[in-house]
């Protein structure tokens, strides 16, 4: 995996052939093959690596808010000694790229973009809760979410200079800050 995320940003799915893949991984490409039947599985396999480096579960333990804010910050804020994590943001780019020429890239994509989503969801549920709200809408706005964040690493990977430094979680946050405001109070807090 590691060896198709050094050459898949830097060459293209259509570029980065076995050869490359294995030279960047300091293997064989006949060890490659003992593995992988080919290219494309290798590409399957780096998009699980990939969502479990870029959406990361581990926060479940925090309140609700500081869960659901460190999840958006894991996504957004990259620090200069994650130097992995902007190669990651690469790769899924063209993976998404990818996603669009082949059904099962598309369904891999797909199914981590769900799972995204329910994780999203869920976060934001847990959040709801807490302050009493109604959960109406939460499933549409992590799609939302979703949509800001894909934007924000496109963009971020392809024009750079359009994007100020730390605007992204802020303006995620705020996102986030004016959908709960709007949100109405759910019917047990009404009743009582």
């Amino acid at each position: 995996m590691d060896g198709l995320a050094s050459v898949l940003p830097r060459l293209g799915y259509v570029g980065a052939s076995t050869k490359e893949i294995a030279k960047a991984a300091g293997l064989s490409s006949g060890l490659v093959h003992h593995h992988f039947a080919n290219k494309e599985e290798i590409l399957l396999e780096l998009v699980e690596t990939l969502k479990e480096r870029l959406f990361p579960r581990n926060e479940d333990l925090l309140a609700p808010r500081l869960s659901l804010d460190g999840l958006l910050r894991a996504y957004l804020e990259v620090q200069p000694e994650e130097a992995w994590r902007a190669e990651a943001a690469q790769c899924w780019i063209v993976i998404g790229s990818e996603a669009l020429h082949r059904p099962e890239v598309r369904r891999v994509y797909s199914a981590a973009l769900t799972e995204l989503q329910n994780e999203i969801e869920r976060r934001l549920c847990r959040v709801l809760q807490e302050d009493g709200l109604a959960e109406s809408g939460a499933r549409a706005f992590a799609t939302t979410l979703i949509a800001s964040i894909e934007g924000y690493l496109r963009v971020g990977i392809l024009s750079p200079a359009l994007i100020e430094s730390g605007s992204a979680l802020k303006n995620i946050r705020e996102l986030v800050q004016g959908w709960l405001a709007g949100q109405p109070k759910s019917q047990l807090e009404v009743l009582s």
